[in-house]
Parts: structure tokens; C-alpha cells; sequence
């Protein structure tokens, strides 16, 4: 299903003929690693940020929004697609918002949290459907028909 998400991915994001020699050695080595069970959420966060990058609409997870203020890991930041990382006049971060020092997890590309993961999910799918311009992937619709019959 992994896979299936990847090409789906691809074929939706990426214009014919134009080249990205990067991306697809990003790709054979995601489907490589894919076997590994264990990392499968990892890898996939991995392959859609360098997709994001590649295709021009990379996330910027080094400063914030509008500004050249680093992250700061003490702050909480609301992401909008279109402009980045925002920082919150809150600290408690909520479903919405995000801690400063996991928006520099996902930077690194250190998933070894789980609340990393899911941040980075949260991130990388907000910022894909806003690229897909509405359109469904047909992945999504088969997880949610699975997870209703399980």
C-alpha cells in the first residue's frame, strides 16, 4: 500500500516530461527501505518532504514564516501551507499547533518520536492536499475502506 501512495504521489504531483533525476533515486531508495516494517512511517514522511522540495513547494523548517527568526524550540507555531510556520501567541501546543523543537525533529529527519511522527504526517498531508488542488488519492480511500472493515 506503501508503494501504491508513492507512484499515486507521483503521478498526481509531477508534470510529464519533466526531469527529476533526484526525486527518483529518492524514490528507489524509499521503496527499498519500505521493507523494513518498523520504518515505514519515517521513510514515507521522508520521501514527501524531498517530493515537497523537488516539485518547488519545500517546507521551510528552519525560520519562520515571513521572517528570518530562527525556530525557536521553545515556541509553538500554527503551519499554513502557503507561508509556513507562524508562531502562536499560545504555549500550549494543541492538534493545530506545533512545538518549535519538533519542527526541528522533522528537519533532521529524527522520527524517533512518535509525537515527531505524527506532526510530520499532520504537516506533509496538509501541505500535499493543498497541492493536489482538492483531489483525492485513491490510497486514502482504500486505508479508510479497510480500516471500516477491520
Amino acid at each position: 500500500m506503501s508503494a501504491f501512495y508513492l507512484n499515486e504521489l507521483i503521478l498526481s504531483l509531477l508534470t510529464t516530461n519533466d526531469p527529476y533525476q533526484e526525486l527518483f533515486d529518492c524514490y528507489a531508495l524509499t521503496i527499498d527501505k519500505l521493507s523494513d516494517i518498523d520504518s515505514s512511517e519515517s521513510v514515507l514522511r521522508t520521501f514527501e518532504i524531498n517530493l515537497l522540495s523537488q516539485i518547488g513547494y519545500a517546507i521551510n523548517f528552519q525560520t519562520e514564516a515571513m521572517s528570518s527568526n530562527c525556530i525557536d524550540d521553545k515556541q509553538v507555531y500554527r503551519f499554513v501551507v502557503e507561508e509556513g510556520f507562524i508562531r502562536s501567541n499560545t504555549t500550549t501546543p494543541n492538534r493545530s499547533l506545533v512545538k518549535g523543537s519538533i519542527i526541528k525533529a522533522i528537519e533532521r529527519g529524527d522520527y524517533s518520536s512518535s509525537e515527531v511522527l505524527k506532526a510530520a504526517k499532520r504537516i506533509t498531508r496538509q501541505s500535499i492536499k493543498y497541492h493536489l488542488s482538492g483531489k483525492e488519492l485513491n490510497t486514502r480511500k482504500v486505508f479508510r475502506s479497510i480500516n471500516k472493515s477491520n
